[in-house]
């Protein structure tokens, strides 16, 4: 009669977590990372924004995927078309992927050029601004709200201010605001929450 083996042991000494790691870099997808829970804690960090959860190394003081690099916030409902994003689209140049809210760059005029252009606040890269421009008069053009249409008109005009190209359709804008502070009274400036939510 054949001697029995004894059965192998299926317990684990540790538990491990697997996690997919989001990197800020661009360098390609992420790759899974093997995270002890023991270390997880202290090491990683989630986001915060309840659409984008991504898993962030302790170092990174804000999320790079959703968050403003100016004022390093995210908003709940996040609105494309009040952001600059820093895209390779028509450059060779490299970009480092990162986005900042319209708002942002426009209070911290050292990245709005006087050419019409925006300077990336973070890697430096001169990102053409018209395209942006037209995005707020679409949006003027479709509001259906009063102030959400001041908003857009106030926010167009704000983009090539002082600037020294475009200056043809900026004084278009100009008149519109005109109009509308002459029908309205003179516009208050709104934030960005009123149109695209709170920023957290």
């Amino acid at each position: 009669m054949a001697e029995e083996l004894p059965q192998t042991s299926k317990k684990s000494s540790k538990n491990h977590v697997l996690r997919r790691v989001t990197s800020s870099s661009n360098d390609g997808p992420s790759e899974p990372v093997e995270i002890p829970p023991a270390i997880e804690a202290k090491t990683w960090w989630k986001c915060k924004n309840s659409a984008c959860r991504a898993i962030l190394h302790i170092e990174e003081i804000f999320c790079k995927r959703c968050s403003c690099c100016i004022c390093q916030l995210f908003d709940d409902n996040k609105d494309p078309s009040l952001w600059f994003e820093c895209t390779s689209e028509l450059s060779e140049i490299d970009s480092c992927g990162l986005s900042c809210h319209i708002e942002c760059a426009l209070e911290h005029r050292k990245v709005m050029q006087l050419d019409g252009t925006y300077s990336c606040a973070s890697c430096g890269k001169v990102l053409e601004i018209l395209g942006y421009w037209k995005k707020q008069v679409v949006m003027a053009k479709d509001a259906r709200r009063v102030d959400v249409l001041c908003y857009r008109i106030s926010l167009s005009y704000r983009l090539l201010d002082g600037t020294s190209k475009h200056n043809e359709v900026h004084e278009l804008i100009k008149a519109a605001k005109a109009k509308l502070e002459s029908e309205l009274g003179p516009s208050r400036r709104k934030f960005r929450q009123d149109v695209s939510g709170t920023c957290k």
